[in-house]
């Protein structure tokens, strides 16, 4: 345990310029065990998050909010279920804007999503800790490109700016950009 102990707390006192992380995330639950209520966080300039059906949604969120730090979070769902992450998802795009300046997500099938994501800028009474810019690709929708601007409801000075628009044809697969004023 003293190995791992000082391995990782030399990792957590280093920042790095990109982080992937593809078949495995640090047990949250082990960085807690090891360094108690003390939180320790990964420095990355980019971060790109491959979920995997080794660890569950819940421990993959664990650690994110409670490990990671950077400017930017690429999220690729293609090989888990989406549907399971929807939540965990919503959570990062919604309450961890102070963590990751701009996240990207790719995975199929998500409208869902894009409408709770939708509602929640449009309804949030606390809209600080939204993420700024995110994009989400390859969403199921059908308008070929579409831009609109929507405000938010208890505080109309809080604008997003969307943009949709459609990258393939054939699939009719797009691309969301959502940003923050």
């Amino acid at each position: 345990m003293k190995i791992v102990y000082y391995y990782l707390d030399r990792l957590f006192n280093c920042s790095f310029d990109f982080g992937h992380f593809d078949q495995f995330i640090f047990n949250p639950e082990l960085i807690q065990l090891l360094f108690g209520r003390i939180p320790k966080q990964i420095y990355l300039w980019t971060t790109f998050l491959m979920p995997s059906k080794a660890y569950n949604s819940e421990n993959f969120f664990k650690f994110f909010v409670n490990n990671l730090i950077g400017l930017s979070l690429r999220i690729d769902l293609y090989r888990v279920n989406a549907e399971e992450y929807i939540e965990v998802l919503l959570k990062i795009l919604m309450k961890e804007g102070d963590k990751f300046g701009s996240v990207y997500l790719s995975c199929n099938k998500m409208p869902k999503l894009f409408e709770s994501i939708i509602n929640y800028n449009e309804t949030s009474k606390d809209c600080s800790e939204i993420v700024n810019c995110f994009e989400l690709n390859n969403i199921d929708t059908h308008p070929n490109q579409t831009k609109y601007q929507l405000s938010n409801k208890y505080n109309p000075k809080i604008e997003f700016f969307i943009s949709l628009k459609m990258i393939s044809y054939e699939t009719k697969k797009n691309i969301l950009q959502i940003s923050r004023n």
